[in-house]
């Protein structure tokens, strides 16, 4: 009906603006309820607090106030993961324990490539929920890493990155099957991904720009992002000034430019879900070494289902699909995104860089003048560019042709935005 939808896109945008209303009990009670969570308030139970539960089928959001407007306590319970992780800890070794075994795969028409056999266990499993800040003591420790964020995001006086963070975990809960467990699910994937990575560094043990996510064919999987208050499953990928960064960090210096990262989102969709994981072991990830020869990997569980919970289905009965988002827009040629097969993805209002790239078509080219200098920008064909926002993945192998593609267009963009936004260029 185009009245339900057009109410559906306005609560939509109202929810895409609550970010910057003032924290309140109501809003979050209203907030949560748009999301299909259910909401409870305790006024009795503790004296002196208010406590309000915000619970889905698979997670309890419990938020402490001192008064309508002030949180002094959050907590984050979760029914399938009972275990906790240290911030700590060496990621690499625990990927190291995931990989049960590397062998040459024994079926002729694979070539030769190489079959890495991941366990999926739950102790050996990174998770972005229910990783611990630090540990206090025998028996004792602080609250986990996303409550940490989901706190700091409730400072006030706006709410600021929480009704993100509050969406992002009810998709991952409202979408899950009755059985299934799409939190286990993405933070299984997220492992996946770091196995690729980690094989990705060993073959290549000199090359820093690997070991960073900046280079390779996957990104590097991130859990959470402090810095900007946002839980969830991050792939970095790129970043300003990479090489004159690496000695700035090397000297403990102060890094230029910023860091560009991906949220991995599993988003409610009008079509059936793909199981991603289960869909990538039929293929082989074509893996550089340090010698620029490509060796054939095939990444997959012990068992056909070993990634998921109970090896109880995320696809049956569901409507759901694997989302790349980005931070801010990229400015990206769509006829690129037609030659990835790229046709869901979301973009961002036109800006005025967006009224200068169309004069190409005309003019096959744009000149600016700064001071003595002027700088010409010359193409032999013109494609239509959008702000790029998110991008739906229709498999995990379309990231190693995507991310290459995102470098180097940032790439670009600096360079011309770096002249065509000068405020001592001239556009002519």
């Amino acid at each position: 009906m185009p009245y339900e939808s057009a109410l559906q896109d306005s609560l939509r945008r109202l929810y895409s603006e609550s970010s910057e209303f003032r924290i309140s009990i109501e809003i979050i009670v209203k907030l949560a309820k748009s999301l299909s969570l259910d909401t409870f308030v305790d006024t009795e139970e503790f004296p002196g607090v208010t406590r309000l539960s915000i619970a889905g089928s698979l997670l309890l959001l419990e938020i402490d106030f001192e008064d309508d407007h002030t949180v002094s306590k959050v907590s984050l319970s979760l029914g399938n993961h009972p275990l906790e992780t240290l911030a700590e800890e060496n990621s690499s070794a625990k990927i190291s324990g995931n990989i049960v075994s590397e062998t040459a795969t024994s079926v002729s028409s694979k070539n030769g490539a190489k079959t890495v056999v991941l366990s999926f266990l739950p102790d050996l499993r990174a998770s972005f929920l229910r990783t611990l800040q630090t540990q206090l003591g025998l028996g004792q420790s602080s609250g986990s890493v996303a409550e940490e964020i989901l706190f700091a995001s409730l400072e006030g006086p706006k709410l600021g990155s929480f009704p993100r963070n509050l969406e992002y975990l009810a998709d991952l809960d409202r979408v899950s099957p009755p059985e299934g467990d799409l939190i286990v699910y993405i933070e299984n994937l997220a492992m996946y991904m770091s196995a690729i990575h980690h094989q990705e560094c060993i073959l290549n043990p000199e090359d820093w720009q690997i070991a960073d996510g900046l280079t390779n064919s996957v990104g590097k999987v991130i859990l959470n992002d402090k810095d900007q208050r946002h839980v969830g499953v991050f792939l970095q990928f790129w970043q300003d000034c990479r090489v004159l960064n690496h000695y700035l960090i090397q000297d403990q210096r102060p890094q230029m430019g910023r860091k560009y990262s991906a949220l991995l989102a599993i988003e409610e969709s009008k079509s059936p879900a793909v199981d991603y994981v289960l869909d990538a072991k039929s293929k082989p990830w074509h893996i550089l070494t340090s010698s620029g020869e490509k060796l054939p990997y095939f990444f997959g569980g012990e068992t056909e289902f070993a990634h998921l919970h109970n090896h109880q289905s995320v696809t049956a009965n569901s409507n759901w699909k694997l989302v790349l988002r980005f931070a801010e827009p990229i400015f990206f040629p769509e006829t690129l995104l037609q030659y990835l097969g790229i046709t869901d993805y979301e973009c961002a209002k036109p800006l005025e860089l967006n009224n200068m790239w169309n004069e190409i078509a005309e003019t096959g080219e744009l000149r600016f003048k700064n001071t003595a200098l002027e700088y010409v920008f010359a193409f032999d064909e013109f494609a239509p560019h959008v702000n790029l926002l998110a991008v739906s993945l229709g498999n995990l192998h379309i990231l190693a042709e995507l991310l290459p593609a995102l470098r180097n267009q940032i790439t670009f963009m600096k360079i011309f935005e770096s002249v065509a936004l000068d405020k001592n260029s001239e556009y002519v």
